[in-house]
């Protein structure tokens, strides 16, 4: 289900996408080489992303014939020979599973990661922008612009939040599941008990959840630290102003109208902002969880 959540708000947002991509082009803040090798690190974590789940996939369905719990949850408990036919079926299925579960719910989520981070490269220069306004001339014509830009960016900010924020609150249910999943497997069974298709059934939740929870908050988090340098900066840039007797009554007025505005905050769903405290809430609770199915084991 989150899977195809993930694909049709993807293809409902997909010109809100396709004008935040274009609008970033616009401004040439990839001439700036801001980050040169951007592109290598995106493609070699896609290359990690599909090829983790697919050799995963392989490896399972190679070896759920000798495993009855694999076997069996893949069959729907129905009982067959094991014949090319019914081997072929369940391969498949198994491949079609481990593609729309992790391969495809990550790339949706490397491509909200990539756009959280490319849009906060706006706010990083917009900074800048701010901070070279402290140390010269301040003009309300200067300011005019800048305020401009605060607009343009106030506007990016919400179009970017509708069209990564339900993808985002989805793609954290359908990750943080499995880990639920995966790490009471590994407390319920013993050493001896943990088959190959079973170990290589939860490898891509071990390898690709994390990360991906991970890289995601991180990026989405970096705009909300963008927006307090912006607003400390204006601060700054207030406080030079008031005891200033030569600043005009109308430039203040422009660093006052930036400084009231309030940017939203990447969330997931609407729900949960982003920022670094929610990854220790989750890996958090995930030992919490751990530590009481491992009492309730050693209980029975």
């Amino acid at each position: 289900m989150f899977p195809l959540g993930m694909w049709y708000n993807t293809y409902k947002k997909r010109y809100i996408i396709r004008n935040l991509i274009e609008h970033y082009n616009t401004l040439g803040v990839l001439r700036r080489n801001i980050w040169r090798h951007r592109s290598i690190v995106i493609n070699i974590v896609l290359l990690y992303t599909i090829s983790v789940p697919l050799l995963s996939a392989v490896i399972c369905a190679k070896s759920a014939g000798n495993d009855t719990i694999i076997r069996g949850f893949y069959t729907f408990e129905i009982q067959h020979e094991e014949n090319f036919i019914n081997i072929s079926i369940r391969s498949i299925l198994i491949a079609s599973v481990f593609s729309s579960i992790f391969i495809f719910t990550c790339v949706i989520a490397l491509m909200c990661g990539i756009l959280y981070y490319n849009m906060s490269d706006l706010f990083y220069l917009f900074c800048k922008d701010l901070k070279s306004l402290q140390d010269s001339v301040l003009s309300p014509r200067r300011l005019r612009k800048r305020v401009l830009d605060q607009s343009v960016l106030f506007q990016v900010s919400h179009r970017l939040e509708e069209a990564t924020s339900v993808n985002s609150g989805l793609f954290l249910c359908s990750q943080i599941v499995p880990m639920y999943v995966s790490l009471a497997t590994f407390f319920l069974f013993g050493a001896n008990e943990l088959t190959t298709a079973i170990l290589w059934a939860n490898a891509p939740t071990a390898l690709l959840a994390p990360f991906y929870v991970i890289g995601i908050t991180l990026c989405a988090s970096r705009i909300s630290s963008q927006i307090k340098n912006c607003n400390v900066c204006l601060q700054i840039l207030h406080d030079r102003l008031i005891y200033d007797t030569l600043v005009k009554g109308e430039t203040l007025q422009l660093v006052k109208a930036m400084m009231n505005r309030r940017f939203t905050s990447m969330s997931a769903c609407s729900v949960v902002n982003f920022t670094p405290n929610i990854i220790l809430s989750i890996f958090g609770s995930l030992l919490t969880y751990g530590l009481l199915i491992l009492n309730f084991k050693q209980s029975y």
